[in-house]
């Protein structure tokens, strides 16, 4: 949503770091709007993914109308008005309550105290919630106590609830990168987890570095079906991320700084950069499957999970 509104280089930049530069602009809102509305159809009784986006405002702020609308066609993002200046806490509050809603009650107090104040013109907010059950559901019977060995700040070992099954999935062996990479689809095989686990207990930071969209497709197009015993731990995750210095490093700036930022798409009459991009996540894998729930803002361990969505071709 802020690309929608992004002009001149703070486009540029934006579209640069996110591989959208081969594009036109209307077809990059066309595809995620595509994108979202095959979440949406996508029907099954043990699956659940949502998707919702709304917008914020100061009750003074001057959108244009062509935002206003593309908002609306592109995300289902509506714009609501409210007062910074004099009722900043309250607005916290009808945005923590709208981001609780739409993440199964899983992220609470999104928004901190301060977060939004009399300078805030606008945020923009995206929520997401998935609730999957495996296609193969571990026993719980089986589930069992287990060394869980982590890197970073100096390797630590910790005693872990491993569930295990054997299972025939996709699988490979990425001699390259050093590594092993499988695929757990959920019930209605839309959507799947991989999971890379690092040959080496050092290994993880190396493959973080390495990984992308094209990498994980190459793993994809080349999973052959194998029976595998996977043990995997119990988990519980919850993170807080501000993204402001990531999106920096990709090349990102102009929007983040007032006087270069060109968010005149949104709005032609006043002069809006933005001051913060924070990411909640929170992710429970067990035995019958995944709820997983997110939400970004944007206001002015020892192996890797991945959960995508299954394209088909029709």
């Amino acid at each position: 949503m802020v690309f929608l509104g992004s002009r001149g280089n703070t486009a540029d930049e934006i579209a640069k770091a996110m591989k959208w530069y081969v594009y036109e602009s209307e077809d990059v809102h066309l595809t995620l709007k595509s994108l979202m509305e095959a979440i949406a159809e996508s029907e099954h009784a043990n699956l659940e993914l949502k998707i919702a986006n709304r917008l914020w405002g100061h009750e003074h702020l001057h959108e244009t109308v062509e935002y206003k609308e593309s908002t609306l066609a592109f995300y289902n993002a509506p714009i609501s008005k409210v007062d910074f200046k004099e009722g900043s806490e309250r607005a916290r509050e009808e945005i923590n309550q709208w981001v609780e809603k739409n993440t199964g009650r899983k992220i609470k107090d999104f928004l901190l105290p301060g977060a939004v104040n009399e300078d805030t013109r606008v945020a923009l907010i995206n929520a997401i919630y998935f609730q999957g059950t495996w296609l193969h559901a571990f026993d719980r019977e089986k589930t069992h106590h287990a060394p869980f060995h982590t890197s970073g700040d100096g390797e630590r070992i910790f005693e872990v609830s491993m569930m295990t099954r054997t299972l025939r999935i996709s699988y490979l062996t990425d001699r390259e990168h050093n590594c092993q990479i499988i695929e757990l689809p959920y019930d209605g095989d839309d959507i799947s987890m991989l999971i890379v686990l690092p040959s080496d207990i050092r290994g993880i930071s190396s493959i973080e570095q390495l990984i992308n969209t094209e990498l994980m497709e190459k793993w994809i197009m080349s999973f052959v079906n194998t029976t595998v015993k996977v043990s995997i731990p119990r988990f519980i995750l919850s993170q807080h991320f501000e993204l402001k210095k990531t999106l920096n490093k990709l090349g990102i700036s102009d929007v983040f700084e007032a006087g270069l930022a060109d968010l005149s798409g949104l709005s032609s009459v006043e002069s809006l950069y933005v001051s913060h991009v924070i990411h909640k996540a929170h992710v429970h894998v067990n035995e019958k499957g995944t709820e997983a729930t997110a939400a970004s803002g944007v206001y002015k361990s020892s192996f890797i999970y991945w959960s995508g969505y299954k394209t088909r071709d029709k």
